[in-house]
């Protein structure tokens, strides 16, 4: 339920980038979001796709029904970032 609630107005998004803000220079950023970002035309979006890239994110789809037990049936996707690894 929580996931779904984050979600609402990319809030999910915003969370991903302030977290990576405040990740140690060599740290490793895990989360889960919505699929929403991947698929909308919204500025907001948008830019965070780019801003996956431009940090050398990765992103793995988790099929619908793996979080069923926690009340989220949705299809997610997992982010990791690690920042400044050379």
């Amino acid at each position: 339920r929580r996931q779904r609630q984050m979600c609402i107005r990319d809030r999910d998004i915003d969370h991903v980038r302030m977290m990576y803000e405040f990740l140690k220079e060599g740290g490793t950023l895990a989360a889960i979001t919505s699929k929403h970002w991947e698929f909308s035309n919204e500025k907001k979006c948008e830019d965070f796709r780019a801003w996956i890239s431009s940090v050398n994110g990765e992103v793995f789809n988790i099929p619908q029904g793996e979080f069923n037990c926690s009340g989220t049936p949705i299809e997610t996707r997992a982010i990791i970032i690690r920042k400044n690894v050379l």
